[in-house]
């Protein structure tokens, strides 16, 4: 479940794994330490991302993951629906 209704007491990668509920950095978290697990390449991102809601441009602070995957990275992030 995405959103702000985790404790934020706890770690990110409890929030991500344990209780299966968090924000972007639960869930970037919780997907680099599976990709780790599993040996797969993978880099952690904080950054600001922008976003069109209500037709108008917003900028907020974000967090989504880079995996290489037969020598290229891609972006992974996860997205709610709207």
């Amino acid at each position: 479940t995405y959103g702000y209704k985790t404790n934020r007491t706890i770690s990110c990668l409890t929030n991500g794994l344990l209780l299966k509920a968090g924000v972007c950095v639960d869930i970037a978290i919780s997907f680099w330490k599976c990709m780790d697990t599993l040996g797969i390449e993978c880099i952690f991102v904080k950054g600001i991302s922008n976003s069109q809601y209500s037709n108008a441009l917003t900028y907020a602070n974000h967090a989504w993951n880079q995996v290489k995957i037969n020598g290229k990275w891609y972006n992974f992030q996860y997205e709610t629906a709207q």
